[in-house]
């Protein structure tokens, strides 16, 4: 039933990837393009994927369809179409279980893409190298280490001795890691820095923030998170306490200690929770994502943001 087969119409357009008319009679015609559905249906999310972001550059929009497979815009929308009906088929629904399951996928899919497209740019030849090398000697994950070392009580005496250098070259380091950070647009520095920040702390959390950490790298998906660090509500609490506290010009690193939880704590605990919400959200009909809203919820109006 889902096998490629080719469509006609007599009013096709004169340039089909530009005409973005919908035809819903063709739509209601199961065409799958190049895709293997059954024993692929995460090369369709990607390829989705990759279409969608490039929906607005049409010369590459046009190269990504034809890579593809498929003959222009209508014929993508049939396309799309045909995959919504497989997702609530018993075929589906034998290869890779619920409808939930399947945006897990999508979800899972995606995410893998754009984080590999951004370790891309950190490597030679792409647009961040430049910006991940070191400064005076001192690497990201050096430096976020350090960091990760004074967020958990350690001094800045202790740093520059176990780095070698001295007080002035600390601050021209950190001011440039910072800039390097604020200039970036992508976010990917700050995600390499949040990743070498946790791998570099210690503590109660350490390895379930180390767990999470590697179940987000690309392919991590089939590791083991071990068991949570603290309940999903507790960690909830933790954001809302500090986004209080921000709102009101409090310090948020003061007002999360009343909880008994540090920054580096917290940074922690959410790689872990980051991490596991990231692999279940979609699953069990959606049961962890809508109690992590019901949570966030009961304590947003607890501490005031609702």
């Amino acid at each position: 039933m889902y096998s490629s087969f080719g469509v006609s119409s007599p009013h096709a357009p004169l340039d089909p990837y530009d005409d973005e008319t919908r035809d819903y009679r063709l739509e209601a015609t199961n065409d799958v393009a190049s895709f293997d559905l059954f024993n692929d249906l995460g090369g369709y999310f990607l390829a989705q994927h990759e279409i969608e972001r490039a929906w607005d550059d049409r010369e590459h929009r046009r190269e990504l369809l034809q890579r593809y497979g498929i003959r222009g815009l209508r014929h993508y929308h049939q396309v799309k179409s045909t995959v919504e009906r497989f997702m609530h088929s018993p075929q589906a629904a034998a290869r890779y279980g619920t409808v939930h399951d399947m945006m897990h996928l999508q979800m899972r899919v995606t995410q893998d893409h754009m984080t590999a497209g951004m370790q891309a740019e950190l490597h030679e030849g792409g647009a961040l190298h430049g910006e991940i090398q070191p400064v005076e000697g001192i690497s990201l994950e050096a430096w976020a280490s350090a960091m990760a070392y004074v967020a958990q009580g350690g001094t800045l005496d202790n740093v520059t001795r176990e780095l070698a250098i001295d007080a002035p070259t600390w601050e021209r380091v950190s001011a440039e890691w910072n800039a390097r950070m604020s200039r970036d647009t992508t976010t990917t520095i700050a995600t390499e820095y949040g990743k070498a920040f946790v791998n570099g702390s210690t503590g109660r959390f350490s390895g379930a923030a180390k767990a999470g950490v590697a179940h987000m790298q690309v392919g991590g998906a089939g590791r083991e998170l071990g068991g949570e660090p603290c309940s999903m509500e507790k960690w909830i609490e933790m954001g809302a306490v500090m986004a209080a506290a921000s709102n009101r010009g409090h310090d948020p690193q003061a007002a999360l200690q009343r909880l008994g939880v540090t920054i580096a704590e917290y940074s922690q605990v959410s790689a872990w929770w980051s991490a596991h919400f990231s692999a279940n959200a979609m699953r069990d009909e959606m049961r962890l994502f809508h109690e992590h809203g019901r949570l966030t919820a009961i304590y947003e109006a607890k501490y005031g943001l609702r």
